[in-house]
């Protein structure tokens, strides 16, 4: 609701950020098979490096020979500038003219994405359309693809011709391939032509326009403003609007304060917006009773309105419906669903009153009318309110309190202590059986969901990973859960889809479990090998309404844990974080949480555990820290109560049971065992981190742990299920 009080709004241009591409050791890995590129390209080609400028950065490909389709030019001029990344330098070292070189282009977001391959090395390139031409410019090198292919170039080009005539398979993914990059060439060419083409330069980036815009429930300026343009307003025919001003300028002062105080002091529970909401209605409740017994006591009818009222109310009208296409149409927010949709709903019914004023009095006999203009103005202010209040906090299609639940599972393992039950006596269905499926494939490309689902509400929420060529991007889906009944083992019928977010085709394949709280969704983005992924908030009724979002400079594999307004949630080599969602702040042009805290130097994937006022979580091995600890953390400010060191990463978030934390430990990938497997379940004190036992197992322990009626139940990649007494283990 009225969180958008509190904000700058802002426009600016998202912008798709890149694979990362140095290694990455998570255990959460993207596979890019060589048939599937085959599969998903428009357009499989041999072309020949025709130039090369070290010093522009530049070279030309000419086009030589079409495996499948026939793209619509024979050259391409690509810009080497390269990205953050700083490949370019690499790519010089290892072409050189007349170069043979195996590409991929897949035309996918109104842009070609081509991978080329040349003895050892990957690389990608990006197409942009511009009139009749494509700018094309190297990104990085792709070093992950030597997992998909490694070898010579000519033995890829005989797989391209076997393969796509159907005479062989390609050969499959190699996971312990290293990421790298082929060899140098041995020397410098010394024919470059001088009289290369220039290079077509890509537009890197765009810069945009900051428009800060003073959210309208800030009422004192227009008032103010008012004054200055009709000096009169609070004597002679204005007076009898004295006590609407005095109402909206009080309201505008509650919410000013408040916002204030929550800076201050932080979240307390007689400044939540809620609170907020009722005073404000409050105010305008006062004033319609102060200007109905005002009207009682006046002894002259009410007369012919004058110009100047109904500049007053249609400036308030204009104002509004402004502020409410800047919501829609550049915030993509709800419009109306705030503090300024009560107002333009007061100065309306203020303007058809003046309306029916203007007609009595011209008549012959003029009638007077009993109601004054303000009394209907305020009339609309006070149950306009009263309405927005019960559509924002009264009942929501996502519950408000997750601790009160009895059914839905409104997060990862079902509960803020992972126990992986929400009732210790219910073991689950007897008879398990399908009753419909969902497939999100409306688009080409192939969709895996990693991430656990969410259902309140007869709503089931499920991140995913969509994959065409070697372009990763995520969905969030919303789904009716109670969609279909079984009719047959052939036929089922589908899930349908509610909504689905995006993030305007920038969100990153998404592993996180969505929670659900106080009417909203949150979701991380982004795996392993991922940079610059963020954690959204979204409405839970309508996913294209985005309320916030939170940069990192990794990746949120972590599922966040809400307790009341605060956020926890890992972010890869940024650590472990807490943000409140009821502060919302404006950086830059994005909205984003207040940062509470963050407790860095560790690699944070797990999914915090909350119990009390300790956080619960563990660490892995990223890209700037690989230390291996178990720790707990104080929910108030992040700093470390314990922490405990072993040699195997914590690949599942912990689970927590009287006075006991277990982890599952591993050294194994998903999909992938280590050269020498090993796992365990570990059980520690919550209170001082001391261990109480440690079980070992022949593979990873990758899942949190359930827990019901003293027993831990723990999957292992050794393909058994292990029962344990949560006591001895």
């Amino acid at each position: 609701m009225g969180r958008g009080w509190f904000r700058l709004a802002g426009l600016g241009l998202a912008a798709v950020i890149l694979l990362a591409s140095h290694p990455a050791y998570g255990f959460i890995e993207r596979k890019v098979l060589l048939k599937d590129l085959l599969k998903d390209c428009e357009h499989v080609f041999l072309a020949r490096v025709e130039t090369v400028d070290p010093a522009r950065p530049g070279m030309t490909l000419r086009i030589e020979t079409d495996y499948k389709g026939k793209i619509p030019f024979r050259r391409l001029a690509i810009n080497l500038t390269g990205d953050k990344e700083n490949h370019t330098g690499l790519l010089l070292k290892r072409v050189a003219p007349e170069l043979p070189i195996v590409c991929f282009n897949v035309f996918e977001k109104n842009q070609h994405m081509l991978l080329a391959y040349t003895n050892g090395t990957w690389f990608q390139v990006l197409g942009t359309p511009d009139g009749d031409r494509v700018r094309w410019a190297f990104t990085h090198c792709e070093i992950y693809l030597r997992r998909t292919y490694k070898g010579p170039t000519a033995e890829l080009q005989q797989i391209v011709v076997d393969a796509l005539a159907g005479k062989k398979e390609p050969p499959g993914y190699d996971a312990k391939a290293k990421p790298d990059v082929g060899p140098e060439m041995e020397a410098a060419p010394k024919d470059s032509k001088p009289g290369a083409p220039r290079m077509a330069m890509q537009c890197v980036g765009r810069g945009s326009l900051l428009l800060g815009v003073i959210a309208l429930p800030f009422l004192m300026p227009i008032a103010a403003l008012l004054q200055l343009l009709f000096p009169g307003l609070l004597r002679d025919q204005w007076r009898s609007y004295q006590i609407a001003i005095s109402v909206l300028l009080t309201q505008s002062t509650v919410i000013f304060l408040g916002m204030l105080l929550r800076y201050w002091l932080g979240p307390v529970w007689w400044m939540t917006d809620q609170n907020l909401w009722i005073a404000t209605v409050l105010v305008a409740w006062l004033g319609l009773g102060a200007a109905t017994i005002r009207r009682l006591r006046m002894p002259a009818p009410v007369s012919k309105p004058v110009r100047v009222e109904f500049i007053a109310l249609g400036s308030l009208v204009v104002a509004g419906i402004g502020w409410a296409s800047y919501q829609y149409f550049r915030l993509g927010e709800q419009p109306f669903a705030d503090e300024m949709g009560v107002v333009v709903i007061a100065a309306i019914l203020g303007m058809i009153h003046l309306v029916m004023r203007w007609a009595r009095g011209d008549r012959v006999e003029p009638r007077p009318t009993f109601l004054t203009t303000e009394m209907v103005f305020l009339f609309g202010l006070s149950i306009a309110g009263v309405a927005l209040g019960g559509y924002l906090f009264g009942g929501r299609d996502a519950n408000v309190e997750t601790h009160a639940l009895t059914s839905d599972w409104v997060m990862a393992r079902g509960n803020p202590e992972r126990t992986g039950s929400l009732d210790p006596k219910d073991s689950g269905p007897a008879n398990p059986r399908v009753l419909w499926t969902f497939d999100p494939a409306e688009a080409r490309g192939r969709y895996s969901f990693h991430s656990s689902p969410t259902v309140v509400d007869g709503l089931l929420y499920v991140g995913a990973l969509r994959q065409v060529s070697a372009l990763q991007d995520g969905y969030l889906f919303c789904v009716d859960a109670q969609s279909g009944e079984e009719k047959d083992r052939a036929s089922l019928p589908t899930g349908r889809r509610l909504w689905r977010f995006s993030a305007n085709d920038t969100l990153r394949p998404v592993f996180a479990t969505p929670i659900v709280a106080g009417g909203r969704v949150y979701i991380g983005e982004g795996y392993h090998q991922d940079k610059a992924c963020r954690l959204f908030c979204l409405d839970a009724r309508d996913g294209d309404r985005q309320i916030w979002s939170m940069p990192t400079t990794s990746h949120v594999e972590s599922s966040p844990c809400v307790v009341g307004s605060r956020v926890y949630f890992g972010a890869g080599d940024d650590g472990l974080l807490c943000v409140d969602t009821d502060q919302v702040e404006v950086a830059g042009s994005t909205k984003q949480p207040r940062l509470i805290w963050q407790m860095p130097g560790f690699h944070i994937d797990v999914s915090p555990l909350v119990v009390g006022d300790v956080v619960y979580t563990g660490s892995t091995v990223g890209d700037r820290h690989q230390d291996l600890y178990a720790l707990a953390v104080s929910a108030a400010n992040g700093q470390i109560i314990w922490q405990r060191r072993n040699e195997l990463r914590i690949t599942g978030s912990p689970a927590h049971s009287d006075g006991r934390v277990f982890f599952g430990l591993g050294n194994g990938k998903l999909g992938e065992d280590a050269d020498v497997p090993q796992g365990g379940v570990w059980c520690l004190n919550a209170a001082t981190g001391k261990e109480l036992w440690l079980f070992r197992t022949g593979n990873s322990v990758m899942a949190t742990p359930a827990l019901m009626e003293g027993r831990v139940f723990a999957a292992c990649t050794d393909s058994f299920c292990y029962c344990l007494d949560q006591v001895s283990g």
